[in-house]
C-alpha cells in the first residue's frame, strides 16, 4: 500500500465519520495539506497539526517517518488566568460538544 492508499482510505473514514464537515474530495485537501505541513519540519523528531475532531502526528528517527491519524475524544482547556474548560468530541462523552460552544459556566 501507499501513501495514497493512506490518504483515500483515511478520507473515506472522515467523510463518514463527520459528514456535517467532510466529504472525501475535501477530507483528501485536508489530509493532503496536513501532512505537507507536517513534513516541512523534516528534521523535528516529533510535531503535529490538529483540524476539526482529528490530530495528526509526524514522528521521525533516522531517516525515518511515521504519520499517525487520530481522532480527538475530548480535551482539557488550561488558561494562563488557571481557569479550565473542557470538550468533548464524541456525542458519547458525557462533556459539552465542541460546536456547541463553551460558555463561561463550562470554565471552572
Amino acid at each position: 500500500m501507499t501513501t495514497i492508499d493512506f490518504i483515500r482510505e483515511t478520507a473515506i473514514y472522515m467523510s463518514q465519520d463527520r459528514p456535517d464537515v467532510y466529504d472525501v474530495e475535501t477530507a483528501v485537501e485536508e489530509l493532503s495539506t496536513a501532512i505537507e505541513n507536517l513534513r516541512e519540519e523534516y528534521e523535528t523528531p516529533f510535531c503535529c497539526v490538529t483540524f476539526t475532531s482529528y490530530v495528526m502526528t509526524r514522528l521521525y528517527e533516522d531517516g525515518d517517518e511515521s504519520i499517525l491519524f487520530s481522532r480527538k475524544i475530548s480535551e482539557v482547556i488550561l488558561c494562563a488566568d488557571e481557569s479550565v474548560g473542557v470538550v468533548a468530541y464524541d456525542h458519547a462523552v458525557d462533556l459539552p460538544f465542541i460546536t456547541d460552544g463553551l460558555d463561561d459556566e463550562d470554565f471552572i
